[in-house]
């Protein structure tokens, strides 16, 4: 530690009791939607979709809970960092996202339609890795707190692309192989905006450890450029 006396308060502070605390967060979200449908003819139409839509957090990502431990030195300048912890955030904000959908549907059997859809989604408050400072009171002493947590990103972030899809039933099949059908879809997603966070969020590129790896670049998290899905199944009465 810095001195003598710093240590002294930190002994004092860190005596290893338990606090209960409480906390809260309150927000609040209009939903508009609007969804038109053009036909064009009985097999064809157009559909055009526009709404805006939240994902709230998960309640792991919200726990308040903190275990706090001494923190190690500084690897250049040997000077003790201080307390740190990992946590939740009560604080957290719902991702929102404008949605724009545009989709040309064909149904060319009454069991049977391929779609071409296009869509763009314009996210605010991602969920993103932080470091969060928290001054914590105890035994008469108190000491600031870098919580490794999550927080609402202050960058904006898009993603865009578009899916294909196949559906149909082959019930001109005979007897019992009428029920055989078949489901495929291609998804490609463009996602980019908020900067990924590496493992030292304290640093603006999050590079920590690994120098020549800037996770800055990385897509957003949780989101594959591309996406197949095949399923096969048998209906029947």
């Amino acid at each position: 530690l810095e001195d003598a006396a710093t240590q002294t308060a930190f002994y004092d502070w860190a005596d290893g009791s338990n606090q209960s605390n409480t906390d809260s967060h309150t927000y609040e979200n209009w939903l508009p939607s609007a969804n038109v449908v053009f036909g064009i003819t009985d097999e064809f139409q157009i559909r055009l979709g526009l709404s805006q839509a939240i994902f709230r957090p998960d309640f792991g990502l919200m726990k308040s809970n903190l275990v706090i431990q001494q923190g190690g030195d500084d690897p250049v300048t040997g000077a003790w960092l201080g307390p740190d912890a990992s946590t939740g955030n009560v604080q957290l904000d719902p991702i929102t996202a404008d949605q724009f959908d545009l989709a040309f549907e064909w149904y060319f059997d009454d069991v049977g339609s391929l779609t071409f859809s296009l869509f763009q989604k314009n996210l605010s408050d991602y969920i993103v890795p932080a470091i969060l400072q928290r001054d914590v009171t105890n035994n008469g002493e108190t000491f600031a707190v870098d919580v490794d947590g999550v927080g609402n990103a202050s960058d904006s972030g898009e993603i865009k692309g578009f899916e294909v899809a196949y559906q149909q039933t082959f019930d001109d099949l005979p007897g019992m192989w009428s029920g055989l059908g078949v489901q495929a879809n291609y998804t490609y997603i463009d996602a980019q905006g908020v900067p990924n966070i590496g493992p030292k969020n304290d640093e603006p590129n999050g590079r920590g450890s690994a120098p020549n790896f800037d996770v800055s670049q990385l897509r957003l998290p949780l989101m594959s450029e591309h996406t197949v899905n095949l399923v096969g199944f048998y209906e029947t009465d």
